[in-house]
């Protein structure tokens, strides 16, 4: 196949230069350039060759949409000749391909290649001929799908006590709130507080007779 495509890239090649060539036009000499004649009117041979050097050259740049609108002889080998290679390159790009994934496959156990040749031995669908292919064993592939990985392994599982998952997954009553325990006491002691600050200086203003002394109990009672 690799011959075949550098096979049709000489043909090409070839082509190229004939197309350019049909694109050459040869330019008359300058009249500065132009050789005199011999005498009598004859050019000589030397005459001829300064004559043929001094002709010039000029190459047509070549177009592809004016070919695609007015077609040669030459477009027309030239767009065959491109359909031929790009045909060849899919080919061989799908054969690269082919290869490439066919080479990832494992080889074949030898133990299924003697299954297989026992089978033909005992059956023998073909002849002995067509069969010898078994004898080259690093062409042989496996085309079986590869076992699984195995598993990895678990982690050990550690059981809490009954009491303590008990403990945590049983939720607290729904009247069991510790800040309003609390708060009851704390109400209680600021009342009985007030109680005696109101209760405390009249009590006392009954035992101490002068004023002096009740001013003094109620400011420290305060």
């Amino acid at each position: 196949m690799q011959d075949e495509l550098c096979e049709l890239e000489s043909h090409l090649s070839a082509l190229d230069a004939a197309d350019a060539a049909s694109r050459t036009l040869s330019l008359p000499p300058t009249p500065s350039s132009a050789i005199a004649r011999s005498p009598g009117g004859r050019r000589s041979r030397r005459n001829e060759e300064n004559r043929e050097r001094g002709m010039k050259t000029h190459t047509h740049p070549s177009s592809r949409r004016a070919a695609a609108q007015q077609p040669s002889q030459l477009d027309h080998h030239r767009a065959d000749l491109l359909a031929r290679v790009s045909y060849k390159m899919a080919q061989y790009n799908a054969s690269l391909t082919s290869f490439a994934k066919t080479s990832r496959l494992p080889a074949a156990e030898s133990k299924d290649v003697e299954a297989y040749r026992a089978f033909l031995a005992s059956t023998q669908p073909v002849v002995w001929e067509e069969a010898r292919f078994l004898e080259r064993g690093g062409d042989l592939i496996s085309l079986a799908p590869p076992p699984p990985p195995p598993a990895p392994a678990a982690a050990p599982v550690v059981v809490a006590p009954l009491e303590t998952v008990q403990r945590t997954l049983t939720p607290p009553p729904p009247h069991y709130h510790p800040q309003q325990q609390t708060q009851p006491h704390t109400q209680r002691a600021l009342l009985l507080a007030a109680l005696a600050s109101i209760l405390l200086p009249v009590l006392m203003f009954t035992v101490v007779p002068n004023f002096v002394g009740r001013i003094a109990v109620a400011v420290l009672v305060a």
